[in-house]
């Protein structure tokens, strides 16, 4: 007889089941970039194969298209803080803009320092305004 081969799955370790929790309730399932859409994937921050782990603090919820979006535009990505790509930044020291948030803050957008636990702390905006880099990375499209 010829044995087929098993579909081997992914193992998923207990830090990544951690991170994903925390995340996705901080956004209450809804996707931290557009707040529109249901949140269906975890998107890291700083990428893991540049030192990125699964902490709250390193990961957003987003629908699928925000997700790609934000792998297609980096550097703009970049300015609102949803990716880091200098490899030196520290996740929980690098603010993120949050737009039309209002179901978690009342205030509704704004830049927030994402904790490790899945807590985030308004903060003052940095010197640079992200409405261009989100009009760059959401095209349009909702």
């Amino acid at each position: 007889m010829k044995r087929t081969p098993s579909k081997r799955r992914r193992r998923i370790d207990l830090a990544e089941k951690i991170g994903k929790r925390d995340v996705f309730e901080r956004s209450d399932g809804k996707c931290e970039i557009c707040a529109y859409g249901v949140a269906v994937d975890f998107s890291h921050r700083r990428a893991r194969s540049h030192g990125g782990t699964w902490a709250a603090s390193n990961g957003l919820a987003t629908r699928r298209l925000c997700h790609s979006r934000l792998e297609s535009f980096p550097s703009s990505a970049d300015v609102g803080g949803w990716r880091i790509v200098h490899r030196d930044d520290d996740p929980l020291t690098v603010p993120v803009f949050l737009p039309r948030h209002d179901a978690m803050v009342s205030g509704g957008s704004g830049w927030f320092l994402l904790g490790d636990d899945g807590d985030m702390t308004e903060c003052d905006p940095p010197d640079v305004s992200p409405v261009r880099a989100f009009n760059v990375i959401m095209g349009g499209c909702r």
